[in-house]
């Protein structure tokens, strides 16, 4: 098998099947998360968006407004760090392109001691909703 297939395959530090999440400290954090994040709801983030991308004359199907579900995003950094020995460096860096409402960004800083956590968003009214 080569290197990279295994480390898809989950055996640099384990398995994919020895994985366990640590759901006490996800669900602590996502109560955190859900407060902060409680000020935009999703429909605000897509009425901004929609708003930005009218102003700006953007009508490409691609430009969609999405965000994070908290427990598989908290998921799959600590299977990052666990299982493939990711995240373990000193000097990382946590960069969201296309930030929208930084839902993504304000996660990732409540799951990681990153040195920083950042997003940028094109769209100024989206940027404005910001709860990052």
């Amino acid at each position: 098998m080569s290197s990279a297939a295994s480390c898809f395959a989950g055996d640099s530090t384990g398995t994919a099947h020895d994985f366990v999440p640590d759901m006490p400290f996800i669900t602590a954090r996502e109560e955190l998360f859900d407060k902060v994040v409680a000020v935009c709801p999703i429909g605000r983030g897509k009425e901004l968006s929609a708003s930005d991308r009218e102003k700006l004359g953007l009508r490409a199907s691609t430009l969609v407004y999405g965000e994070i579900k908290f427990t598989p995003f908290a998921i799959a950094l600590q299977k990052l760090r666990d299982l493939y020995g990711g995240l373990d460096k000193p000097g990382l860096k946590f960069y969201d392109l296309g930030s929208g409402t930084g839902k993504a960004v304000l996660a990732a800083a409540l799951l990681h001691p990153w040195d920083t956590c950042t997003g940028e968003q094109a769209e100024p009214d989206t940027d404005a909703g910001n709860v990052g």
